[in-house]
C-alpha cells in the first residue's frame, strides 16, 4: 500500500487528524511488522531526527544517548565526595609522580534511560494510532497492537564501565576479582538513604512493580570484570537478567547504578612543576534491547554513552568525560594552576593518533579482492616508506613510552607525516591550512597543514581541528585507510557499527588487517584508540613485523621500563620506536634485526622541510650512523 504521512512523526507521539482515511489494515496484529511497514515513511519524509528503521528490522536511534554520569573521589580519611579534592599539600621537595590512595566512585543516572524507553514507545503508540486511524473493526486491532506495546519489555540489556588512570594505577585485589556486582549499589535518586546491594546471590535486584512476580523487577548482574596487566585500566560489564516489564522499568530506573572502588593507589603524571594532579578517567557505554510478543520480535535497540552529570556543581571536564582529580598543590607553588587534563611533556611527543572525519561512506565502486591472511604481505600504500625502519614514536626521558595512554590527533598527523616518503611529501607540503586552531606557530602545524593539502585530513563542521584531543578507533582507521587507493567490499559484521558513519572505513580496516574487534562481536568505534594500538596498525601497514626471538640483544636491553614482555603489543612497541636494519626471507613478513641505529633528528629534518619548501628533502636515512647510547629525545 502506498502510504503517505504529511504530519511530522515525533519521538513522542504522531498527530491523527492528518493520516489520510485510505490507510486501512495495511497489516496485521504484528506490532513489528507495523513499524517496518512505516519506516519508510519516517525515511522517506525526513521525519524524524533521532530514529531509523535499521536493516536488522528494528528502530535504532542515530546517534548513541546521552545518559547522565558522575565519577567522584576521595581521600581515605574524608567523608565527602567531590569532583576534584584539591587540599592536598606536600612539601615542594617531595618527588611528586609517587602514588597516592584514594577512592571513587560512579553513579549512573538511569532515568536517561528510563526518558529514552518512552520516546521509543511513545513514537511506536503514535505510528500504531496512525496504522489504525480508519480501521472498521471497532478499534480491535488497534487494541491488540497496543497490548503488545504496553507489554513491551528490555531483556539483555548492558553497560561497560571502564575506569583509567592514564599514568597507572594499582586496584585493590577484592576489586578486581570479587565478580558478583562487588562495590555496586543502587541508590533512589530521591532518597541518598534508600540503598539497596547486592543479594547472596551476587544480584542487585530493584523491585519495580510489586504485582508482577514474573517480570516486575529489574535484576542487574555481572557478566565481567577485567583489569590490565600495568594496572591501569578497570572494566566492568553489567548485565539486566530475564524480562522487566516497561511498569516495572518506571520505578526501578528511579535508582543509579553507582560503583565503588576503596583504596586505589594511583600514579602520578610522571613529570611536576608547581602542582599537578592524579586523576582517574571512565566511559560507560551500552545497549537496551526493546521487546514485545504475541508474536515475539525485537522492536527497539537503544545505544547510550555516559555524559558527566553537572547538576550538583559546576562542570568540571568535558561533556563526554567522566573523571574524578585529585590536586596535589606544593607548598612552593601559591596555589599552582587550576588542574585540568594530565601533564604533558613541555615538548610534545609526536605519536600518531586518528583523525577524525566528517566525511560521508564513500561512494566508490568496490575492488573485490581476497581477504589477508595473518602473515601475507599487503603492499604499502606508495606515499610511505616502507623500506627503511626507523623510529617514528619518541619515548620518555623517564625511560617509559607509555603504551597504553591515549593519543592525540597532532600526534597521529606528525607520525604519518614522518613516514612520508621525501617525494610525497614535497609534492603536498604546506605550512598553511584552514583549519581555525592550527596556527603558524603550533608545534604540529606543518604535519596537519601536509596532510590536509593533500585531501587526507580534515576538520569539524566549525572548521577546528582540536589538535590536542585524543582520537577515536573511527576516526584513527579512517585516516589511516584513506592511504589505500582500492575500496575495497568487506562486511566485518560489528553490531555497534550497523548506522555509524565510519562503517565503510571500519570494514576496510579489518579487511586489510589493520585492527580487530572484540570478543563480544563490537568495535567500539567511539572509543579512544591507545598508543599501543597505533603502533600496532602504523607497523602493519609499513609491514614491520619482528619476534622477540629476533630482536637484537642490545635493543632488549634498552626496552622501555613499561614495555612487558607479556604485553600483546611488546614487539610492536621495538618496532615504532628503535631505528634498526633487518633482513627476511623473501615473501615473508617476519623480520630479522642486524644492527640498531641511531634514531632520526626529527626537529631539525623539518626544519630543513620547512627551508625547501616544495623540493625534495636531503635527507637520507642510510646515512644514520650505528645506534650508540639511549639518545631518544622528546621531539
Amino acid at each position: 500500500m502506498n502510504k503517505k504521512m504529511t504530519a511530522v512523526i515525533s519521538a513522542v507521539a504522531v498527530s491523527i487528524s492528518m493520516i489520510p482515511a485510505t490507510m486501512v489494515n495495511a497489516v496485521g496484529t504484528s506490532l513489528n511488522d507495523v513499524l517496518s511497514e512505516w519506516a519508510e515513511v519516517w525515511l522517506a519524509e525526513g521525519s524524524n531526527d533521532s530514529y531509523v528503521w535499521s536493516s536488522s528490522n528494528r528502530i535504532e536511534n542515530k546517534a548513541a544517548i546521552a545518559v547522565n554520569a558522575d565519577m567522584k573521589a576521595k581521600m581515605n580519611d574524608k567523608a565527602d565526595w567531590y569532583d576534584k579534592v584539591s587540599d592536598n599539600t606536600y612539601s615542594a621537595s617531595r618527588e611528586l609522580n609517587k602514588t597516592m590512595i584514594f577512592n571513587y566512585k560512579t553513579e549512573l543516572r538511569m532515568s536517561s534511560v528510563m526518558d529514552e524507553y518512552k520516546k521509543v514507545t511513545g513514537l511506536s503508540g503514535g505510528v500504531i494510532s496512525a496504522e489504525c486511524a480508519a480501521d472498521t473493526d471497532g478499534g480491535t486491532r488497534k487494541a491488540a497492537l497496543q497490548k503488545q506495546l504496553e507489554e513491551s519489555y528490555i531483556s539483555g540489556a548492558e553497560f561497560e564501565i571502564t575506569v583509567e588512570n592514564p599514568n597507572g594505577m594499582t586496584i585493590a585485589n577484592a576489586d578486581i576479582t570479587g565478580g558478583n556486582m562487588y562495590g555496586f549499589t543502587a541508590v533512589n535518586k530521591d532518597d541518598s538513604n534508600d540503598v539497596i546491594s547486592p543479594d547472596a546471590d551476587g544480584k542487585l535486584v530493584i523491585t519495580g512493580d510489586e504485582t508482577d512476580t514474573e517480570n516486575g523487577k529489574l535484576v542487574y548482574v555481572e557478566k565481567s570484570r577485567t583489569a590490565s596487566a600495568n594496572g591501569d585500566k578497570l572494566v566492568i560489564t553489567v548485565a539486566t537478567e530475564g524480562k522487566t516489564s516497561s511498569k516495572a522499568l518506571s520505578k526501578a530506573l528511579n535508582y543509579n547504578l553507582v560503583l565503588e572502588c576503596d583504596n586505589i593507589t594511583a600514579k602520578g603524571p610522571s613529570s611536576y612543576n608547581s602542582s599537578k594532579t592524579y586523576k582517574l578517567i571512565g566511559t560507560v557505554t551500552g545497549f537496551t534491547p526493546i521487546y514485545v510478543d504475541n508474536p515475539a520480535a525485537e522492536i527497539a535497540y537503544i545505544t547510550y554513552e555516559a555524559k558527566q552529570d553537572t547538576t550538583n556543581g559546576p562542570e568540571f571536564d568535558d561533556a563526554n568525560e567522566i573523571s574524578a582529580e585529585v590536586k596535589i598543590t606544593t607548598m612552593s607553588s601559591g596555589g599552582g594552576g587550576g588542574g585540568g587534563r594530565y601533564p604533558i611533556p613541555a615538548t610534545p611527543t609526536p605519536i600518531p593518533t586518528p583523525i577524525p572525519s566528517t566525511e560521508p561512506t564513500p561512494t566508490v565502486t568496490p575492488t573485490l579482492t581476497p581477504t589477508y591472511a595473518p602473515t601475507d604481505i599487503i603492499k604499502t600504500p606508495e606515499i610511505f616508506n616502507s623500506a627503511d625502519h626507523y623510529a617514528y614514536i619518541i619515548g620518555y626521558p623517564e625511560g617509559d613510552v607509555r603504551p597504553e595512554n591515549n593519543i592525540s590527533r597532532e600526534e597521529v598527523a606528525t607520525i604519518f607525516f614522518r613516514l612520508l616518503t621525501d617525494e610525497s611529501r614535497a609534492k603536498m607540503f604546506a605550512k598553511t591550512n584552514k583549519l581555525t586552531d592550527v596556527d603558524s606557530d603550533r608545534w604540529s602545524n606543518n604535519a596537519i597543514s601536509t596532510l590536509e593539502n593533500g585531501g587526507y585530513i580534515n576538520g569539524y563542521e566549525d572548521s577546528s581541528f582540536k589538535p590536542g584531543g585524543a582520537i577515536t578507533r573511527a576516526e584513527f582507521v579512517t585516516l589511516a585507510t584513506k592511504f589505500y587507493d582500492d575500496v575495497v567490499a568487506a562486511d566485518a559484521n560489528f553490531r555497534d557499527i550497523t548506522n555509524h558513519w565510519a562503517k565503510q572505513y571500519i570494514n576496510q580496516a579489518v579487511f586489510y588487517r589493520l585492527i580487530d574487534g572484540y570478543s563480544d562481536g563490537t568495535f567500539k568505534p567511539n572509543d579512544n584508540i591507545k598508543r599501543c594500538e597505533v603502533m600496532k596498525i602504523v607497523n602493519t601497514i609499513l609491514n614491520r613485523s619482528v619476534t622477540a626471538e629476533n630482536l637484537l640483544p642490545e635493543a632488549v636491553e634498552k626496552n622501555w621500563s613499561d614495555n612487558a614482555a607479556d604485553a600483546w603489543y611488546y614487539t610492536d612497541v621495538f618496532e615504532a620506536t628503535m631505528t634498526h636494519d633487518f633482513e627476511r626471507e623473501e615473501g615473508k613478513l617476519d623480520e630479522k634485526w642486524t644492527a640498531l641505529k641511531e634514531n632520526p633528528d626529527w626537529v631539525n629534518l623539518e626544519k630543513e622541510w620547512v627551508a625547501t619548501g616544495t623540493e625534495e628533502s636531503n635527507y637520507n636515512i642510510n646515512s644514520i650512523k650505528n645506534f650508540s647510547g639511549r639518545d631518544f629525545i622528546i621531539a
